[in-house]
């Protein structure tokens, strides 16, 4: 969880620099919102999927 708040406050972080840099463009905006979920996709996808350690007997050690 501590990791997930870290990669949302750097990321958001680094979409207001970058929206900052060019107050002039309308555009810049929605590019970097853009990014930031492509970026969250990504990391999401890269973080995910460990499987965690159960307490409860394997099936293999319950028949036992």
């Amino acid at each position: 969880m501590l990791r997930a708040a870290a990669w949302t406050l750097g990321l958001f972080g680094v979409g207001t620099s970058i929206v900052r840099l060019f107050p002039e463009s309308a555009w810049v905006e929605p590019i970097v919102l853009l990014a930031l979920g492509f970026a969250f996709l990504y990391v999401s996808a890269r973080t995910g999927g460990r499987e965690r350690r159960s307490r409860a007997l394997a099936p293999k050690q319950a028949a036992a």
